[in-house]
């Protein structure tokens, strides 16, 4: 329903702004199936990964190689790549 979708929005938005500021990118969401109330239950895991150093040289070296997208972009860029994937 309507509701439920906004409230999969909001946190979605808040937890990718929230990963975002501490600089944190290369995450996923994982959605299932509460047994015992039968709701669906969405989560982001695999946040683990900050855009240090090696990251930005490793996006600037597959940017070289004529790679249409890098997979490996700055948090900022990740954070509207990753909201525009759960809606699109």
């Amino acid at each position: 329903d309507e509701h439920s979708k906004a409230l999969i929005t909001l946190a979605v938005w808040n937890d990718t702004l929230f990963l975002s500021s501490l600089n944190v990118m290369d995450y996923s969401v994982i959605v299932g199936i509460d047994e015992e109330t039968n709701q669906l239950v969405i989560g982001i895991v695999d946040y683990i990964r900050q855009y240090t150093l090696d990251k930005q040289i490793e996006k600037w070296v597959k940017s070289q190689q004529g790679i249409e997208q890098p997979t490996v972009i700055a948090p900022k860029d990740y954070k509207v790549r990753f909201r525009n994937a759960m809606w699109n």
